[in-house]
C-alpha cells in the first residue's frame, strides 16, 4: 500500500529587523533553503529585488513532496540583502544552485536550521539582521 504522506515546508518565515540601512536598501535579495547533503534531498531558491517584495512572495508559500524516502531531513536556510553586489551573477540561476551562491560578510542576513519532519509541515521564521 503507498504512504500518502506528504512532507511540507511552510515558507512563512521572513522578517527584516527596523533598520534604515534594510528599509532603503535597493540591493538584491536571495533566499536559499537546502537539506544538509547539499540541496539533494531538498532545495528552494527565491530572488527578489526588494525585502518588501522577499516578503510578499515568500510569506505564504507551501512546498509538498510526497513519496521518496520516509526520512527526516534536516535544513539551513539564509536569507541576505546583496549589499556587496556578489551575488549578482552567481546566485541567478534558480534551478541549478550554485554553492558559490552565499552572503559576503557585510551583507546584512540571517540564517535558520530545522529539521523537516516525514509526514509534517515545518515552519521556519528567519530574522535578516543588519550588520555591526
Amino acid at each position: 500500500m503507498e504512504n500518502s504522506r506528504a512532507f511540507c515546508v511552510s515558507s512563512n518565515f521572513l522578517r527584516a529587523t527596523s533598520s534604515r540601512r534594510l528599509s532603503a536598501a535597493s540591493s538584491w535579495l536571495f533566499l536559499r533553503v537546502t537539506s544538509d547533503d547539499r540541496g539533494r534531498a531538498y532545495s528552494f531558491a527565491g530572488n527578489a529585488p526588494s525585502i518588501q517584495v522577499l516578503i510578499a512572495a515568500e510569506s505564504s508559500i507551501v512546498s509538498c513532496s510526497r513519496g521518496g524516502a520516509q526520512i527526516d531531513i534536516p535544513l539551513t536556510a539564509a536569507v541576505w540583502i546583496d549589499v556587496s553586489g556578489a551575488g549578482a551573477s552567481v546566485c541567478s540561476d534558480l534551478q541549478n544552485l550554485n554553492p558559490e551562491c552565499h552572503p559576503s560578510l557585510s551583507d546584512p542576513q540571517g540564517h535558520q536550521t530545522a529539521l523537516l519532519r516525514f509526514g509534517q509541515t515545518t515552519i521556519m521564521h528567519i530574522d535578516v539582521l543588519d550588520q555591526p
